[in-house]
């Protein structure tokens, strides 16, 4: 309601931007942690009530107590099993792939990622780092040989591989792009330069030790010019034994982007209590 006017009763003023604040804004986020902060009980229960008195300045019913506990040790196992989880294989960067040697050399990770692909930053192409781009489906390259696409994936152990993936360019302008698959250990496993055509690449067997790197490189050809592609490349795990236990690494499955980073469980709920109607509107 309008501070400057007297009126009998409040109209319904909800609306997605006073969610989106409660959710979001630092502000709300920083107020939930200082007065979790400030608790003195030491227990669920004591807890739960001291939040439910500072927020409402009453204790919370049955249901509520009950709901909260509930909350509280989902939220706990959650954080549990995310503790427990095995960091991705995939990593995604640029650099620039010596010839000569046959090695990716000055490899950088992408410092951002806009929800769908790391990139040089907020702004795309980027000012510093061009078009250098990498997607679940493939990607470009950047603006010059030295910052090369590069997916990397590192063994976590030592195991015997096969290499299955499709590659597309699919403009047919410009002079094409400049791919290659590179070992750390083994040097370059396959390497091609490709205009307006898909073709497969792929390796049959390879031996890779614990922390091998494998790169799929993606530089412009003598110029910049339309060298955006498709590839997600797979790398599958070869099982002597039985092959329905093969075990798969899926560039285009796997990716991800940066890992989210969750509340402390009493912050959610503190913060899940001050968005609240009976916190926000005081009639």
């Amino acid at each position: 309601a309008s501070p400057d006017l007297s009126i009998s009763k409040r109209a319904e003023t909800t609306v997605p931007q006073q969610a989106l604040f409660f959710l979001n804004h630092p502000f709300v986020i920083a107020q939930s942690r200082e007065l979790v902060n400030q608790l003195h009980a030491q227990d669920d229960d004591g807890r739960v009530r001291e939040i439910y008195q500072r927020v409402f300045a009453r204790d919370p019913t049955p249901m509520e107590h009950t709901a909260v506990i509930d909350f509280i040790r989902h939220a706990i196992q959650l954080e549990r099993n995310a503790e427990q989880k095995q960091p991705s294989p995939w990593s995604y960067g640029m650099g620039h792939y010596n010839q000569a040697i046959e090695r990716v050399q000055g490899f950088k990770l992408l410092p951002y990622f806009d929800g769908s692909a790391w990139q040089g930053g907020v702004n795309y192409p980027d000012g510093q780092l061009g078009w250098v781009q990498i997607t679940a489906e493939g990607g470009h390259p950047g603006n010059i040989v030295e910052n090369a696409s590069v997916r990397r994936w590192t063994a976590p152990d030592a195991m015997r591989v096969r290499i299955e993936s499709v590659f597309t360019h699919e403009p047919e302008v410009g002079d094409g792009v400049h791919v290659c698959i590179v070992s750390d250990r083994s040097g370059t496993l396959a390497e091609m330069n490709l205009l307006h055509d898909t073709v497969p690449i792929e390796i049959s067997e390879l031996n890779v030790e614990e922390g091998e790197t494998i790169d799929f490189v993606v530089d412009i050809g003598e110029v910049l010019n339309s060298d955006q592609y498709l590839w997600s490349p797979k790398i599958i795990k070869i099982d002597d034994a039985k092959a329905g236990n093969q075990r798969i690494w899926d560039a285009r499955v796997d990716f991800e982007g940066l890992p989210f980073r969750e509340l402390d469980p009493w912050v959610a709920l503190t913060q899940v209590l001050l968005s609240s109607n009976e916190f926000t509107f005081v009639d």
